[in-house]
């Protein structure tokens, strides 16, 4: 890689699917988790402030931002989670969430296990930080 590229710690996002109101720059650190959106074919970039939208796959974005020094982890097949910003885990629901509450996606039983065993602390999350 030549010297002169960086990482980048901010994605390219669109307010809304068709990107008529242009381009933003969001911090990767306000991304919540990635959803996959088959009506719009388009990721769905979830944040604690709104969701925003940009092309490609949740494969792909999960496996950019990882290479770029972030932590995400593919969720139920459609979705990626920051894992920094999961707050707690429902295991009997199977959600993760963030935010409060107020933001959660599903993953499976399989996701938590192998989530369990990379960041053993998950499991020590606060419930009663919302």
């Amino acid at each position: 890689m030549p010297n002169s590229f960086y990482v980048i710690n901010e994605i390219t996002v669109t307010r809304e699917p068709e990107g008529a109101n242009g381009l933003y720059l969001l911090p990767v650190r306000l991304i919540l988790y990635l959803e996959f959106s088959k009506q719009f074919n388009l990721v769905i970039v979830h944040t604690s402030f709104g969701q925003y939208y940009t092309p490609g796959t949740i494969k792909f974005w999960t496996r950019a931002l990882n290479a770029s020094g972030h932590v995400f982890r593919i969720f139920d097949r459609v979705n990626s989670a920051n894992v920094r910003n999961i707050k707690r885990i429902d295991t009997e629901k199977m959600y993760a969430y963030f935010d409060g509450g107020s933001k959660k996606c599903t993953l499976t039983t399989n996701d938590y296990e192998e989530l369990e065993k990379e960041f053993p602390d998950i499991t020590t999350l606060d419930y009663n930080t919302f």
